[in-house]
């Protein structure tokens, strides 16, 4: 990837980290290969503990871009600017492919435990609303995500918003336990969690899940109902047999 830190000038560290992530975005396109990928995941147990995360995930070219001229990227500084404390979660760094992943994961005990983990509410956070209730065995859990991050953009940006929003992807994603009846996720992904794909386009989303515990009923498979039709056909046949018996006996 060619330099372009002599033409477009990088800000500095200082800079509040939502807008040097934008920046390094739209300084980098003219458009290289640069990726970010940012998730928030939501693990909820019925009694609404559980385990949430925060996802961060840069490609090799985008880190090469923030690292230049000596810069460092620091996991806690990128977590710190969306409200979360690093001394309270485990942050993880994995690598897949070209990718480096620095995950924030935390459990709690009480859905109120979340929302202060992850500074639900402030104006860094990513969550802006959030809510748990169950009544009987009926879940519902119901928030809303913003990642508006255009006002970050700068008027001397080298490209607009629509191009920038290609090469982020956002995504919040729930897995509540029991049956699933009602959601507004745009899709399920291979591990059964619900997932909504945001942009900057479309950066605000509400969330709303509703999850039923009651035990499916069990309905008799294929295999029950063959073994009933047979000992019926094998009842009837007996009948049958000692029926003619007698007629016999009778007749004579």
């Amino acid at each position: 990837m060619t330099p372009i830190v002599a033409k477009y000038p990088m800000p500095r560290l200082e800079i509040h980290m939502k807008r040097s992530l934008i920046l390094l975005a739209a300084f980098a396109v003219v458009l290289s290969a640069c990726k970010l990928e940012i998730s928030v995941e939501m693990q909820i147990d019925a009694d609404g503990s559980g385990l949430g995360s925060f996802v961060l995930s840069v490609n090799d070219q985008m880190r090469d871009l923030i690292e230049q001229d000596g810069r460092t990227l620091d996991p806690d500084e990128m977590f710190a600017r969306f409200g979360i404390d690093t001394s309270t979660v485990d942050v993880i760094e994995t690598r897949d492919g070209d990718f480096t992943t620095w995950t924030a994961t935390a459990a709690f005990g009480t859905f109120e435990e979340l929302k202060e983990l992850f500074a639900v509410g402030s104006d860094l956070s990513a969550i802006k609303e959030a809510s748990f209730e169950r009544v009987g065995d009926e879940l519902t859990l119901s928030g809303l995500i913003d990642m508006d991050l255009e006002s970050e953009i700068p008027d001397n940006a080298p490209v607009g918003i629509e191009t920038i929003a290609q090469f982020i992807t956002i995504t919040a994603v729930v897995d509540m336990p029991g049956t699933v009846v009602e959601h507004n996720a745009d899709r399920i992904d291979d591990e059964g969690r619900l997932v909504w794909d945001l942009t900057l386009l479309e950066p605000r989303r509400a969330i709303m899940v509703v999850s039923d515990l009651t035990p499916p009923t069990s309905v008799p498979g294929t295999a029950v109902y063959i073994g009933v039709g047979i000992g019926a056909a094998v009842a009837v046949a007996l009948v049958l047999r000692v029926f003619r018996r007698r007629r016999s006996k009778t007749a004579r």
